[in-house]
């Protein structure tokens, strides 16, 4: 009896130490691959090999990943202790059971990006309209949305295998036209030594280019849209203006008035292509109508005779400005644009514009250019369009010599605003519309 009974746990022993073999060989796998045959003493590991294929990991959380191995061994730990505890033994272990893994995203690789967006400053992008340096600026968008660690360089071997790659979500060109656009944008966008492409940043890009300040909303650009053919990339740059105006898209414009000729003089194109770019993108138009004082023959010849074809006729049938039925003078404005990009906060916009003004050196290209472009200057270089009487007011006190606007209230559509006139106390103010 003795005898048996050494050998029943001589058996076990060897059976446990068996099992304790094949969980070190199957610890020591290394992606899912299977230790070679007879490795484990003739047992097959048909389970663990079903769970290995079954358990979808993220590459940082492979067999090297300590809190992985922990959990994998107590959960192997628990299986060990079931399998050799007898059946009718009536005692039950209770292990610690491993906690769930945290759900995470696939870290960029080869079979594409996971963030979707890159941000984009209006000023920038319509100073690469004005440049005519469209081309390589969606280039170094590009690179800066696979440089997804911010390290502030990519090696080039790298880059041109996700952007020249037949089989890479990010192709958009060849090789060949790659490496000219490499050689037209050194030292602008980046710096290269030998194999390494160093990325400027936004600040230097933007220096570098002549701008003194970046006025608008940051936007977030679909990375899609940088695939796509140069003319709709040009067309989304020019929106991003529009986009960054406006900081939340909504039915109604809420930006100030901008003339075709202000827009002209920003981005360097003429009317009829902004009209093509604001329809391939999708930027809304909205008009906008001042109105001015009671009608009467000599006012409205003024009018007509200041403001051209602008100028018209307003009879309030609603009531919404005085008396119903009361004909006032009106004139067109220019128009109010929504984009279709998501306006981003500024962050450290104010910061960056610091530094911008100690970069550029007085009488460089940019600094006699307004300081905002968000809303047109009027005859004494002060703001023309205001949100509410009470701001329009406080600025008028400041300078009466020049004609401002306010919006009016719940006379807003998502096709027409009605802005209120205070004329300046000299003369009447030249701003018709030319669209």
């Amino acid at each position: 009896m003795l005898v048996e009974g050494r050998r029943g746990t001589s058996q076990a022993l060897l059976a446990a130490q068996a099992r304790l073999t094949e969980l070190r060989e199957l610890v020591r796998l290394k992606d899912g691959a299977l230790p070679p045959s007879g490795a484990t003493h003739g047992r097959t590991i048909t389970d663990e090999a079903t769970l290995l294929k079954t358990r979808v990991l993220p590459k940082h959380l492979g067999w090297g990943s300590q809190a992985l191995t922990k959990a994998l061994r107590a959960t192997r730990a628990n299986e060990l202790q079931s399998s050799l505890q007898p059946a009718n033994s009536g005692i039950h272990h209770r292990l610690p059971q491993p906690a769930a893994q945290p759900r995470t995203e696939t870290p960029v690789s080869g079979s594409g990006p996971s963030r979707k967006d890159v941000r984009l400053y209006p000023d920038i992008a319509l100073s690469l309209l004005r440049e005519r340096e469209v081309a390589p600026g969606r280039l170094w968008l590009l690179l800066r949305h696979l440089d997804s660690n911010g390290r502030g360089w990519i090696e080039i071997e790298t880059a041109r295998r996700q952007l020249t790659g037949k089989e890479s979500d990010l192709r958009v060109f060849g090789w060949r036209q790659m490496r000219k656009l490499l050689a037209r944008g050194e030292s602008l966008f980046w710096f290269r030594d030998g194999q390494r492409l160093w990325l400027r940043s936004p600040l230097n890009v933007a220096a570098a280019l002549g701008v003194d300040r970046l006025s608008g909303r940051p936007v977030a650009l679909p990375v899609s849209v940088l695939l796509q053919s140069i003319g709709l990339v040009r067309a989304h740059f020019y929106a991003s203006f529009h986009s960054g105006r406006n900081p939340k898209k909504t039915k109604a414009a809420k930006a100030a008035p901008i003339s075709r000729s202000t827009l002209q003089a920003l981005c360097q194109t003429s009317r009829s292509t902004q009209r093509q770019y604001e329809k391939r993108t999708g930027v809304q138009q909205q008009r906008n109508f001042a109105i001015g004082k009671k009608l009467t023959v000599a006012d409205f010849q003024n009018q007509a005779w200041d403001r051209g074809r602008a100028a018209l006729r307003f009879k309030d049938r609603a009531g919404q400005v005085g008396r119903t039925g009361t004909e006032y003078t009106a004139w067109q404005l220019p128009n109010s644009y929504v984009g279709p990009h998501e306006a981003q906060s500024r962050g450290r916009q104010k910061r960056m514009n610091r530094k911008l003004a100690d970069l550029l050196m007085k009488g460089m290209a940019g600094n006699d250019k307004q300081a905002d472009h968000a809303e047109p200057a009027g005859d004494a270089g002060g703001r023309l369009f205001f949100d509410s009487g009470a701001t329009a007011a406080a600025s008028y006190n400041r300078c009466p010599d020049q004609g401002i606007y306010w919006r009016g209230l719940g006379s807003s559509t998502s096709r027409c605003q009605v802005w209120h006139w205070l004329p300046p106390q000299a003369s009447f103010g030249r701003h018709g519309a030319d669209d």
